[in-house]
């Protein structure tokens, strides 16, 4: 039935706090980037990630009510189909880091080699997403044990992204250092904290991951850096404006 459709999909979004927090994040961020009007790579890589996000979790969540409500209709393939979703959403949040990076990366050949390991990464990084959409299809479920794995697996291809792009990052910060000798003022203007959380918060996500049986605690804090994550969009953002 419609109704209950309807009601399904109200209460699937309102029993899950990360599908809230990254549905507002996603919207604002298309909301700063609808009123800036700017073609500026940064600000499409921001659009892409907000509009991805935004259709994965409505995705996702369509067919955990549809789930709930029309028992005997197999919709599985909606999973596998919103990985693309998932894939362009999860990619931006790198892309916009790597361009952030080659604003002061002036040697062309060091631009030419991060590229071609990001490249490498990625793919690496969407064979697990299609596993993922695999197991999701041939299980009819949005988690389990094999998707869990597959999910830090993934995680794992962009933590060492990070690492990669925050090792460069400090190299140039270090040489600012150099330059102008004032550490505080250099700390906050660049996007090494920005970083220090996301690839500690992509650590977690992955080391979770491996447990089949997580305990509460584990659990909780599985909970906290999903839900650190899906303000990612908004902190994009301001870091872009300020």
């Amino acid at each position: 039935m419609p109704n209950d459709f309807a009601y399904e999909l109200i209460h699937s979004y309102s029993n899950s706090g990360l599908a809230t927090l990254q549905t507002a994040s996603c919207f604002y961020v298309l909301y700063i980037c609808l009123i800036a009007s700017s073609n500026k790579p940064l600000w499409r890589v921001l659009l892409v990630h907000g509009a991805s996000g935004m259709i994965g979790t409505l995705l996702e969540n369509i067919y955990i009510s549809k789930k709930s409500c029309c028992v005997d209709e197999y919709w599985p393939f909606l999973l596998a189909i919103n990985e693309i979703s998932w894939v362009c959403h999860e990619s931006s949040t790198v892309l916009y880091s790597l361009l952030k990076l080659e604003i002061v990366i002036l040697h062309q050949r060091t631009l030419t080699t991060i590229r071609g390991m990001m490249g490498i990464i990625f793919l690496a990084f969407t064979s697990f997403r299609v596993m993922i959409g695999y197991y999701r299809f041939i299980e009819n479920t949005t988690m389990s044990f094999n998707i869990a794995r597959a999910h830090s697996y993934a995680f794992i291809c962009w933590g060492v992204a990070d690492l990669i792009l925050a090792f460069l990052l400090v190299l140039n910060t270090v040489e600012h250092l150099r330059k102008h000798r004032s550490v505080f003022i250099t700390l906050l203007r660049s996007s090494i904290l920005r970083m220090s959380v996301l690839i500690v918060n992509t650590a977690v996500i992955s080391i979770v991951g491996q447990f089949s049986d997580p305990s509460p605690t584990i659990s909780n804090i599985n909970t906290i850096a999903w839900t650190i994550k899906g303000s990612y969009p908004v902190k994009r953002v301001q870091n872009l404006i300020l």
